[in-house]
């Protein structure tokens, strides 16, 4: 028991220490490789302008992935000299699209900024908004994708902790649970049975402006189940 509780210590941990954002969408980077070469970028949906329909826009694009996800699991993939090449059907097989079977719709409205891409990697479901004002930064939510070994709110423990006990000190527990990062310019709070982190520009990282943000998540989302 007490190596599998280890065992997800580190899990989550690799999770929380991915690149921060806040800057730009390259900033995102996968923290582990499986396969020989460097791993595809994370599976993008971009995000017209002015959409009217967000949850039918995800939805699409999420099913279209779902199937080129089967696809790929059933092609013939080449090697050389015992490193398999790369092709275009390897982000959805490394970023483990297929498994989707629900997610968490959150297309708040943030002053100066509009929701340009949603990007879905192994670990996380993201949401990434771009200032629009000139001004540079995004906002980013990464909601948690990882399943565990143990309860949701146990998960939730221990990233509560973690934060709480982070070398440099700077993390405050708010009065409704959450956990506000001020040196990562990031928030950490509960979503439904999970946990998402925000991430904003410096201009933006102060306590009452991010927890606002950060609530109104958690007031407006909703769980969205795929027809697969």
């Amino acid at each position: 028991m007490k190596t599998t509780m280890k065992c997800i210590i580190i899990v989550i941990t690799m999770v929380l220490l991915m690149p921060l954002a806040g800057c730009g969408l390259e900033n995102e980077v996968e923290s582990e490789v499986s396969i020989s070469v460097i791993p595809p970028s994370p599976f993008a949906i971009l995000i017209p302008e002015n959409v009217m329909d967000l949850r039918g826009e995800i939805t699409t694009q999420l099913a279209i992935a779902h199937e080129h996800a089967q696809m790929a699991e059933t092609m013939d993939r080449s090697t050389t000299n015992g490193v398999r090449d790369l092709d275009e059907h390897d982000i959805y097989l490394f970023n483990d699209v297929a498994s989707l079977t629900e997610f968490y719709l959150a297309g708040i409205y943030i002053d100066g900024f509009e929701l340009a891409v949603i990007s879905i990697d192994r670990y996380t479901f993201s949401y990434w908004y771009r200032c629009v004002m000139g001004l540079g930064g995004s906002v980013v939510i990464h909601i948690n994708r990882l399943e565990y070994p143990l309860t949701h709110d146990e998960a939730w423990q221990i990233v509560k902790h973690q934060m709480l006990t982070r070398p440099g000190g700077g993390a405050y527990l708010t009065e409704d649970g959450m956990v506000y990062v001020e040196g990562t310019n990031s928030i950490f709070a509960r979503i439904g049975n999970d946990w998402f982190r925000m991430i904003v520009p410096d201009r933006l990282n102060h306590l009452e402006f991010v927890h606002n943000l950060a609530m109104e998540v958690i007031t407006t989302h909703e769980l969205v189940a795929l027809n697969r």
